[in-house]
């Protein structure tokens, strides 16, 4: 394991390979037809942008269906006027961004806290998002990468990953985060749609420890490291076995004055658990603190971190 004190001397080079590589992945892939307004440019494959207005462009949906391009652009349009709803998000995730409150029966039947999920969009609703973004395929479905301005004028990172749904679109978000977090690109080569959820997972979980919502960093930890590193039992955890309060202060420790990560290494292969190791770095990318990621899928195929050492 790599120590933050052993990388002094080549921190300068873990700063210019982070700069160099930015957040957007390096290719996308699929192909599908887009209609109509609004323009956005989509990073294909060979990172080729093609516009997604009455032209075809490189991803295929399935008869029937929006384009996932189409769908997104839609729903950044929407966010801009304020009128998207949580309709247009999965149960699963709303579940996993909002929490039910603890001896609210109408969240209780509901399954989330839609006030949060409420703040949650209205929230993500605000900045101006860039008409360019890249995706690739993930075994889930397509996902999407892009930047927002905020009205301070400052760049964050967005992420957004799509499912196939029997709604009247054909689609739903199942997964929506943005990030003050620098990080680098999703993978450094394609490991192809049932491999590139392990790095998404790792992202997911890094990028929403150090500039995201802390709601979705906890939802990418696997149940059990959950049960055994955060146990507490009181009248409003018992349901979901741990204590979130430990968790968040667990957040605090590790986030500290960091701002940035960088992998110095990724294992990722077919059946077997993903594994990242790398650095986190403050504001001026001095390295403060090493961290090692296990990842691994559950039974429901979905990839989340398993094990954890930051320090």
């Amino acid at each position: 394991m790599l120590r933050a004190r052993e990388w002094r001397l080549v921190g300068l080079l873990v700063m210019l390979a982070v700069i160099a590589a930015g957040c957007a992945p390096s290719k996308g892939t699929g192909t599908a037809t887009g209609k109509g307004p609004p323009t956005l440019k989509i990073a294909g494959p060979e990172n080729k942008e093609v516009r997604v207005d009455n032209k075809e462009v490189p991803i295929v949906e399935p008869p029937g269906q929006v384009a996932a391009p189409q769908f997104v652009g839609n729903f950044l349009r929407a966010l801009g006027e304020s009128k998207a709803n949580d309709d247009l998000f999965t149960f699963a995730f709303k579940k996993k961004l909002a929490r039910p409150r603890f001896g609210n029966d109408d969240d209780k039947k509901l399954g989330y806290n839609p006030l949060a999920v409420d703040a949650f969009i209205a929230k993500i609703g605000q900045g101006k998002y860039d008409d360019t973004l890249s995706f690739w395929k993930a075994a889930s479905g397509p996902f999407f990468f892009g930047h927002v301005k905020t009205a301070a004028g400052e760049m964050e990172n967005y992420f957004l990953g799509l499912v196939s749904s029997n709604a009247p679109a054909g689609w739903k978000i199942d997964w929506f985060h943005r990030t003050t977090a620098k990080g680098p690109p999703y993978t450094t080569e394609d490991p192809g749609p049932e491999l590139i959820g392990a790095n998404l997972a790792a992202h997911c979980f890094l990028e929403n420890l150090l500039g995201g919502e802390i709601a979705l960093a906890e939802a990418t930890i696997a149940q059990a490291w959950k049960e055994d590193k955060c146990w507490g039992k009181t009248p409003s955890t018992a349901e979901i076995g741990y204590n979130p309060a430990l968790l968040v202060q667990k957040f605090k420790e590790w986030k500290a004055d960091a701002v940035e990560f960088a992998f110095v290494k990724r294992e990722v292969a077919a059946g077997k658990p993903a594994v990242f190791e790398g650095l986190l770095l403050d504001a001026s990318n001095k390295p403060l603190k090493d961290f090692t990621l296990k990842v691994s899928k559950n039974a429901n195929s979905e990839w989340l971190v398993e094990e954890i050492e930051i320090k």
